[in-house]
């Protein structure tokens, strides 16, 4: 009953065509792999999840969702974080909470909901061990569906006129993103760090909803399949690449993208409906498609080709992953599959592939003590290598990763070096100015280059990280990372996950 009210009394207009994949006996992809590509974690027992709230994650893998307390069967929003599990609470009034999104400040936002008139909810922020009410745009009810890194926040409203609205909530403050034209109802949600803020809306009263991307103050209809009715979005990520589905000709759902003002069919697994629902700045998507028999798998789309992600956990491990939601920069995702025979939380997290993994080529360098350093002999050590030189962009890097150093996640194990272009004088003044921790830091100049054009690492900065085996598991040459393309916070909190990875793997 929990997830048909929710779904009735939160989503009733955008469900007006999804219908769920039939019961039956559950059936595992015949090719299953026995070199898995992911490590599979239980975060613990969920109610059944509605269509459109599941849990989420940030960038450094932290996980947010909602199960029943045990006590009174209420719904209550958790946030798992470093292993350890919190509830979040609730509003007076509205004890049943509901999570919807996290950033990386530990920011969740949800719906509070009344338990005695499910009719009544208010959207929420918890920040700091405490749950705020946002309020509302005037009527009795409200959600907060996705924040992004600065901490806005989108959902939907109702006005004092009875119409739901999607809103955008900033500074403390509340606005209306309004409707497509002639359109009366609308809801956000997702939003990237530019604010760009997608959704659904009608464009006229009572007609089908359509996916909109609102940004710079003006919302936009963002199209249908060829033949198509209806659509909606549900993310988009920094490079305005937003994911959600959309009706085909037949009256179909099929996972689809837009981009560039185009819509792409990202078809199923084997039968409809499938529903995209996040996407990462590699341009990663996960979601969860129908196979042949009308059962609930979870996917991984990438390179053009959407794939069953039960088919990259190891074969005996006791899960059917059944729908994917949310996909970070690190490849970790998080949904809710069957195990057990209950419907749990799973994060994956990437394993490295260490029959593929490269070996880190070897170099000698002399430090600006002048003493004489190889790279095989760090050969038992994590190694997070940089290539720096004196530019502004080299100078945000390593000031972003000192400030990595001075926390308390770094694992004492990784030691820090850094391949400077430049002279001895010039690596000692760039080690003062970007305050790097001169205990763990080993700088070493390489004024003519040799190890950098070894690396392949000409354009700064640059950053590997190598396993005990000197073999590369990461390095950044991805969009959301890429040299004087990205942050150095960026580059560094990257770089940060990896080691991270390593370190929880070998335990």
């Amino acid at each position: 009953m929990l997830r048909s009210k929710v779904l009735l009394i939160l989503f009733l207009p955008i469900l007006m065509a999804f219908q769920e994949p039939q019961e039956g006996p559950e059936t595992l992809p015949h090719n299953l792999s026995d070199h898995p590509r992911y490590r599979v974690t239980d975060l613990g027992l969920i109610s059944t999840a509605t269509d459109n709230i599941g849990p989420a994650l940030n960038q450094e893998g932290a996980v947010t969702g909602w199960h029943p307390n045990q006590l009174n069967e209420h719904p209550t929003a958790w946030l798992w974080h470093k292993g350890q599990l919190r509830i979040l609470g609730g509003l007076p009034n509205y004890p049943d909470t509901y999570a919807a999104a996290i950033n990386d400040k530990l920011q969740v936002v949800g719906i509070a909901r009344s338990a005695q008139d499910i009719r009544f909810m208010r959207p929420f922020l918890w920040e700091k061990e405490s749950l705020h009410d946002l309020g509302g745009l005037g009527g009795s009810f409200g959600a907060a569906l996705d924040i992004n890194a600065h901490g806005d926040i989108v959902g939907f409203s109702q006005l004092a006129s009875g119409f739901t609205h999607a809103f955008l909530y900033h500074n403390g403050k509340m606005q209306d993103l309004g409707t497509l034209p002639n359109g009366d109802f609308s809801i956000a949600e997702g939003i990237n760090d530019h604010d760009a803020v997608v959704g659904i809306s009608n464009n006229a009263p009572k007609a089908a909803s359509r996916a909109f991307l609102y940004a710079q103050g003006k919302m936009s209809d963002l199209g249908l399949l060829p033949g198509g009715s209806f659509s909606h979005a549900h993310a988009i990520n920094n490079a305005g690449v937003v994911v959600g589905w959309a009706a085909t000709a037949d009256g179909d759902i099929h996972a689809c993208l837009w981009k560039n003002h185009k819509i792409v069919d990202l078809g199923t697994l084997g039968d409809s409906p499938s529903t995209a629902w996040g996407i990462n700045e590699q341009g990663q998507i996960v979601g969860s498609s129908a196979d042949r028999y009308q059962h609930q798998h979870a996917f991984l789309w990438e390179n053009g080709h959407m794939e069953d992600l039960n088919r990259f956990i190891p074969s005996n491990s006791g899960w059917i992953l059944q729908r994917a939601f949310r996909i970070n920069h690190r490849g970790q995702i998080v949904g809710i599959g069957r195990f057990g025979g209950e419907t749990h939380v799973f994060l994956l997290t990437p394993l490295a592939n260490r029959s593929q993994a490269a070996l880190a080529p070897n170099f000698q360098l002399t430090d600006i003590q002048g003493h004489l350093h190889t790279l095989y002999d760090y050969r038992r050590n994590l190694i997070a290598l940089f290539f720096f030189c004196g530019c502004q962009w080299c100078h945000q890097c390593a000031r972003a990763w000192a400030a990595v150093q001075q926390s308390d996640r770094l694992p004492p194990s990784c030691l820090t070096l850094i391949v400077f272009t430049g002279s001895a004088n010039d690596a000692r003044t760039f080690l003062q100015e970007t305050q790097l921790d001169a205990q763990h830091t080993l700088i070493l100049p390489d004024p003519a280059m040799r190890v950098a054009l070894r690396y392949k690492a000409l354009v700064c900065p640059r950053v590997f990280i190598l396993n005990k085996e000197q073999q590369i598991v990461y390095t950044n040459d991805h969009a959301s990372d890429a040299p004087r393309k990205a942050t150095g916070a960026a580059i560094a909190l990257n770089a940060l996950q990896a080691v991270q990875q390593l370190t929880q793997e070998a335990h």
